[in-house]
């Protein structure tokens, strides 16, 4: 069984905790077998028995190196072998011998600090973490430098699995020491906690001000305060670290942060000039031209981002599977289909294969090659999981190619086969509503209402459905407030409300959503119904220009195009 990442950074933590201040052997010790204390004489047989652990050692064998030490320092009540066994344990990484020869270590030479914080490490690491707080504090308290412990301290508690009880008892431990490490110590341990509660926040915040305080151009700093004021305020945090950057324009990682944040708060155009200018002073940095590369691709600027994705394909540390799939989609978005099979393909048996095999299928899809496609969907081989994903993918391309009762019919099998699979129940409702049964639709969308209560999809889609295709239009309704109630800012429910306002009679309220909805997202399915409910408003002029502007995206979109048949013929 491989060692869990926790386990291995607690050993990581106890190594700092060893290599700190002692080698193998420091200087001053006398030689073993020397007469020091209760030392017992080394036998010849003892000393090859010391020689063998040196050598395995030498050779990396160091569990092995580990029990011959522990073993000759109980023997020889030596505690420099006992100091030796917690080393080797340790770059064994193996958490229970290094525990062992600590305690026989400190049992050996009590007066040790380095013993006694490394006994403490490991009980602080491997413990119920209520029980360790005594030997954390003694630890900081008793050591020489207690800012190299609070550098490593979220390390060495990185195995216990309560991250708020972490965070507050590293704040408990840290309030003595106004100590540029120590505030750290605590602003990081919030980083792990998954929550917006600003109870956790704000001291975590201050704790980063005041790092700040004392170092005032940390970049280390100014990143943990924008991840931790992110989770509060994004706009606050982009304001903060835009500050940061402007006054300390050698900051590489806050300013990257930045960047990755007005990506993901859909300011691209912000991003991107950001990335230009990280590009331009760390140019060897891949993942930055990746992240440009990405904003080039949001902003549709495709030349832009095949130019940076190919540059970065002939640099040997770039992720190669992550720069093909991004330069695949570069390609089909431009309809480079057969370019775009050839990066698909390309990608290696790691982690972004499988994604690759479902692109490859839509690809083919795309390109006419339905049968072909299916077929390389069904020779994949996968997890049950994973089969899960593979029949979405079949619906999905199925319904691109308008063979609507086909992809209804693969749904339905394996939903049969799969009844708990939500995702499953939701795709083939919207397969059912396209061939016109609402029976099976609306069933399934109940079942994934009932698996998924906290889902605003659910909720928007049968709602949508009772509003669109039935008479049943006040419950409908219901459906979409209460999705609209747990999702506001949704585009899609935005105008499922519209549109269920339209179907009342109600336009103006069904207008105000629908332009609100249009504002959020540019579909041209929003913008069809915002035009028809303008129509029948007689603001003629009004729903033409909404109609013109959604057509400059998406000239073929068929619910825009039948719309604008219907009241332009």
């Amino acid at each position: 069984m491989g060692l869990s990442t926790g386990k291995l950074l607690s050993v990581v933590a106890v190594a700092a905790v060893l290599m700190g201040s002692a080698q193998a052997q420091p200087a001053g010790d006398p030689p073993l077998g020397a007469a020091a204390g209760d030392h017992s004489p080394l036998t010849s047989s003892r000393m090859f028995q010391v020689l063998a652990a040196d050598v395995a050692m030498q050779r990396g064998e160091y569990e092995v190196a580990a029990k011959i030490y522990l073993e000759l320092a109980i023997n020889l009540k030596d505690p420099r072998l006992a100091r030796r066994s917690a080393q080797a344990a340790t770059f064994a990484r193996q958490p229970a011998q290094i525990l062992e020869a600590a305690k026989v270590w400190v049992g050996l030479e009590p007066d040790s600090g380095q013993a006694r914080n490394t006994l403490a490490a490991v009980l602080i690491s491997q413990g119920p973490l209520a029980e360790s707080k005594p030997f954390l504090s003694k630890w900081i308290a008793d050591t020489a430098d207690p800012a190299e412990v609070f550098r490593n301290l979220n390390r060495v508690l990185g195995s216990q699995k309560n991250r708020r009880e972490v965070f507050e008892v590293v704040r408990e431990v840290a309030a003595p020491y106004d100590l540029f490490e120590a505030h750290m110590a605590v602003a990081q341990a919030a980083l792990p906690v998954e929550t917006k509660d600003l109870s956790v926040l704000q001291p975590a915040i201050a704790a980063a001000d005041r790092a700040l305080q004392l170092q005032p151009g940390s970049d280390q700093a100014a990143e943990v305060k924008g991840e931790l004021m992110l989770r509060a305020d994004p706009q606050q945090a982009i304001k903060f670290l835009t500050e940061f950057g402007t006054k300390y324009p050698n900051a590489h990682d806050s300013r990257y942060l930045l960047a990755r944040i007005l990506l993901s708060e859909n300011k691209t155009r912000d991003a991107r000039d950001a990335l230009v200018g990280l590009v331009s002073n760390w140019p060897e940095d891949v993942s930055m031209q990746y992240v440009l590369a990405l904003a080039n691709y949001e902003l549709k600027d495709y030349k832009g981002a095949e130019g940076v994705l190919l540059k970065l394909l002939d640099k040997d540390e770039s992720d190669r599977d992550r720069v093909l799939t991004l330069l695949g989609q570069v390609y089909e978005d431009q309809k480079q289909f057969a370019d775009a099979l050839t990066r698909y393909r390309a990608v290696g048996d790691g982690d972004l294969w499988f994604g690759a095999q479902q692109r490859i299928a839509l690809v083919l899809g795309k390109m006419g090659a339905v049968a072909e496609a299916r077929a390389h969907l069904r020779a994949v081989n996968a997890t049950p999981s994973q089969k899960i994903q593979l029949a979405l993918t079949e619906g999905s391309l199925l319904r691109e190619a308008n063979l609507h009762k086909e992809a209804f019919e693969a749904l339905q099998a394996v939903s049969t086969a799969n009844p708990e699979s939500a995702e499953l129940l939701y795709d083939m409702a919207m397969a059912a509503e396209k061939i016109d049964r609402f029976d099976v639709a609306e069933t399934a969308l109940k079942r994934f209402i009932a698996l998924k209560p906290d889902d605003a999809q659910g909720y928007n889609a049968l709602g949508y459905t009772l509003v669109d295709r039935t008479d049943r239009v006040e419950e409908g309704m219901k459906l979409i407030e209460k999705a609209l109630s747990l999702s506001p800012d949704d585009a899609f429910i935005l105008d499922s409300m519209g549109w269920g306002y339209y179907r009342l009679g109600q336009y103006a309220k069904s207008v105000e959503y629908l332009q609100k909805a249009l504002a959020k997202k540019a579909d041209p399915e929003v913008a069809a119904h915002l035009g028809e409910v303008l129509w029948k408003m007689g603001q003629q002029d009004a729903a033409r220009k909404v109609w013109r502007d959604a057509l400059v995206e998406s000239p073929a979109h068929p619910v825009l195009t039948s719309t604008m048949k219907r009241f332009t013929k």
